[in-house]
């Protein structure tokens, strides 16, 4: 009870939408409930580590990767299905047989366990090896098979080879394991209970068919590295929904040009990050990620330290899940025609900029800019305004700056 009340108490202080006292840095909200998903050594050391032998830990493993993800077109970035497990757990969840085989055998590597991966009729799954064998675990189609022991987890090569049994009354058949002893099934050659459709055992026999086995040795299909990074500065919020919160191309990731979410599964949920920089003498050194020529004006807001130089203040717009819409709100003004004032982003950490706005008349002036494209499927954004006071500083100024975040997440 106290780890509960722990944990709500925590998650209340990041969801409150009110302004934080200060600045936390690799936050991590971990409940009881479910594992840490912050990187992978976490995620790991969560699921196994009350559990004792290879086998108690595998099946766990099973058992959360099960919960995390749903059977359905798998989330393709970069060209290539996503299998590294946190951003899939923390961020999407849609994965294909292919998909979760990769990230299972990402993960026992992790632990020091051999895997395989393998193609075999119309499927694709996974092994791992540990106390001297291979044993099968199908997070694509929620199916574990034993051998006649009821105990052993078996291996792809024994799911569909010829046997017999009391199970099957010795009667010598082709997938004796796939009929008459999976774990997850309705009963003896009955149908897999936790499968994307109805799917008996013998065609999951077929599967597994010996004539169709192809094990990939030069191949895992796995992808892993990324961290969940959870900073909060002074003023920002961040309050997630396991809903989604729209259904426009500002809050998803898309996947083949559509929203991944076909409402089968309710996989997607939107976060909704605000923060409102200091422009302040104290704000401008721990609010932003770089300074040129740039103060605080006594008046309000920041202008260019010197007339007649560039000025850039470079802010750093953070998603923890990913991004996939910024909405930036400023008022910033140009006095002259001589004097100048712009804004640029960037999503590779500063290597190359997207100018998103000019100053194109004289005063103050209102800026709301929507951005999906160009940060859609990105953890962070650089933010650059550009200002220059030809003859005097304080003929450009920026004013305020605020940025609201649309983030996507897995909502298992």
């Amino acid at each position: 009870m106290r780890m509960q009340l722990l944990t709500v108490l925590v998650a209340a202080a990041v969801s409150c939408s009110c302004p934080t006292i200060g600045a936390v840095y690799n936050l991590k909200v971990v409940t009881d409930a479910s594992p840490d998903y912050s990187d992978l050594d976490s995620m790991i050391q969560s699921i196994t580590s009350r559990w004792e032998t290879p086998a108690e830990k595998c099946w766990a493993l099973f058992y959360w990767n099960h919960i995390a993800r749903r059977q359905c077109t798998p989330m393709v970035l970069h060209g290539l299905a996503c299998t590294d497990p946190i951003r899939q757990f923390n961020d999407y969840g849609y994965t294909m047989c292919s998909t979760i085989s990769g990230i299972n055998c990402a993960i026992w590597d992790a632990m020091g366990l051999p895997a395989k991966y393998w193609d075999i009729t119309n499927h694709t799954v996974c092994e791992v090896q540990y106390d001297g064998r291979w044993h099968m675990y199908d997070n694509s189609l929620s199916a574990i098979y034993t051998l006649c022991d009821g105990r052993t987890i078996a291996g792809v090569e024994d799911i569909g080879r010829t046997g017999a049994c009391a199970a099957s009354r010795g009667k010598e058949e082709p997938g004796h394991i796939a009929k008459y002893h999976c774990l997850t099934a309705t009963s003896a050659n009955g149908f897999l209970t936790g499968s994307d459709t109805t799917r008996d055992l013998d065609q999951e026999y077929r599967c597994f068919n010996p004539n169709g086995l192809m094990y990939r040795p030069y191949f895992y299909d796995w992808d892993r590295g990324h961290r969940y990074i959870l900073n909060l500065r002074h003023g920002e919020s961040y309050v997630r929904h396991y809903q989604k919160q729209g259904d426009g191309p500002e809050y998803y990731v898309p996947n083949g040009g559509k929203d991944p979410d076909d409402g089968r599964f309710g996989l997607r949920g939107n976060g909704l990050r605000a923060w409102e920089p200091r422009l302040t003498a104290e704000g401008l050194k721990q609010d932003t990620e770089s300074l040129v020529n740039v103060r605080a004006a006594a008046t309000g807001g920041v202008v260019p330290a010197r007339a007649g130089q560039p000025a850039e203040i470079v802010f750093r717009v953070e998603g923890a899940n990913v991004v996939t819409s910024v909405v930036i709100s400023a008022d910033v003004s140009r006095d002259t025609e001589a004097d100048a004032a712009s804004m640029a982003v960037s999503t590779t950490n500063g290597l190359t900029w997207s100018q998103v706005w000019e100053a194109e008349r004289t005063g103050r002036q209102t800026i709301d800019l929507k951005l999906v494209e160009l940060v859609n499927g990105a953890y962070e954004v650089l933010v650059k305004l550009a200002l220059k006071g030809q003859a005097d500083a304080i003929h450009a100024r920026l004013w305020n700056i605020r940025f609201e975040t649309v983030t996507m997440l897995n909502a298992k």
